[in-house]
This record gives C-alpha cells, sequence and structure tokens, in this order.
C-alpha cells in the first residue's frame, strides 16, 4: 500500500501544476484550480506548519527548486522520504530482506522532521 501510495504522489505531482495565485491545477486545465483540501486553510484562512508542503513537491518534481523552497524550506525533505519509499517497497516486495533498521530510528526521525516543521513555522 505505501508503494502505491508513494507511485500516486509522484505522478500526482507531475500532473498537476501551480497558477500564479498559489493554487494547484491539472496541466492543461489552468482554469480550474482544484480545492484547497486543509480545513484550517480552508475554513481559518490559518496557515499550519505543513501549509504549501504539496505546492513545494509540485515545483520540486516540475524541476523549479527555488520555488520549491520559496513555498516552503522543507517540500523536497518530504518529497525525499516518499520518493524513498520507490526503492525500498520494491526491495521488500522482491523478497529480499528489510534492511536493517533501529527500533527507535523512525520515531527519532519523526521526532526531528516534527520539530524542523515547527521550526521552519516560527522562523520567517
Amino acid at each position: 500500500m505505501v508503494l502505491i501510495g508513494a507511485i500516486a504522489v509522484a505522478v500526482a505531482g507531475l500532473l498537476v501544476d501551480v497558477n500564479h495565485e498559489g493554487a494547484l491545477f491539472v496541466r492543461g486545465l489552468p482554469g480550474l484550480p482544484l480545492p484547497v483540501i486543509c480545513p484550517l486553510r480552508r475554513f481559518f484562512d490559518v496557515r499550519c506548519p505543513t501549509c504549501g508542503v504539496t505546492r513545494s513537491m509540485v515545483h520540486f518534481l516540475q524541476g523549479r527548486p527555488a520555488e520549491s523552497f520559496a513555498v516552503h524550506r522543507l517540500g523536497w525533505l518530504v518529497l525525499g522520504a516518499v520518493l524513498f519509499q520507490l526503492p525500498y517497497r520494491t526491495w521488500c516486495l522482491a523478497g529480499r530482506p528489510e534492511l536493517p533498521d533501529r527500533p527507535r530510528l523512525p520515531q527519532f526521525l519523526m521526532a526531528g522532521f516534527l520539530l524542523l516543521l515547527v521550526l521552519n513555522w516560527f522562523v520567517p
């Protein structure tokens, strides 16, 4: 399921683009922006720590790293984690043994990422 999700994110990132107002739209249909799905932004117009990650990933996937960093400084990190799933999950499905995993490594990585998100939110 994770492999399918990672493929879907990568393909979706190539099928959409960001307009001059910052809204996502399907390529070829710039007049029909996709709806905002974040409830905080949609209903309260509040920017959360992850606001802009999707747009940042779309810019990065389409070869615009400067625009990606301008929208959200950590979008590349999220995209890297998603794209890492492609070879890793394929490796696991091919019957290869799982890569060595430290018991607490995923928890430390997630805690570090959450800390980076909060710091990114507060630092202009």
